[in-house]
């Protein structure tokens, strides 16, 4: 399988971020290895710092483990080294809805609709964090838009449920 694969990438060279990092996906959100996949992460990191992906995968990981500081500070790593990547962005605004704050993550999601308003998961998880504020009237156009685009669409018709409930 593919830690065969990446196992073998490493033997051939011990020094690849860019396989360190596949290594500390697969631990991370295939094996639920959460110690290996920090170690793994840490080492792609170290070896290629540059390399916005693994400073995504990372933020997944400390996320996941409710290291909420720490996930920010790679999720801004990652956003300056690929400003374009509107699924870092959107990552960024989760994680302030996920942390209570609705006040940044309505300001993230604009940022992230600047880049890209055409995103098909623009609207997933995030809105929500910002339906109960003054900014409900978007939220909920938003979530209009995403309903037409996408009307079969469980997760957008739970959303748009929340946010006309909530606002």
């Amino acid at each position: 399988g593919l830690y065969g694969i990446v196992e073998e990438l490493l033997e051939l060279d011990p020094l690849s971020g860019a396989a360190h990092n596949s290594l500390a996906l697969i631990s991370a959100f295939g094996d639920w290895d959460f110690q290996a996949a920090d170690s793994e992460f840490r080492r792609a990191i170290e070896l290629s710092p540059s390399n916005a992906w693994s400073h995504y995968g990372y933020s997944q990981l400390l996320a996941v483990l409710r290291r909420f500081d720490e996930a920010r500070l790679h999720l801004d790593e990652a956003r300056a080294l690929d400003p374009l990547r509107v699924d870092y962005t959107m990552t960024l605004a989760a994680l302030y809805a996920w942390t209570g704050d609705p006040g940044r993550t309505y300001r993230v999601w604009k940022q992230a609709e600047e880049i890209d308003a055409t995103y098909p998961g623009l609207h997933q998880g995030v809105i929500t964090g910002f339906c109960s504020t003054e900014h409900h009237h978007e939220a909920l156009a938003a979530l209009l838009g995403a309903n037409q685009k996408y009307p079969d669409d469980p997760l957008v018709l739970a959303e748009l449920a929340y946010c006309y409930a909530v606002s």
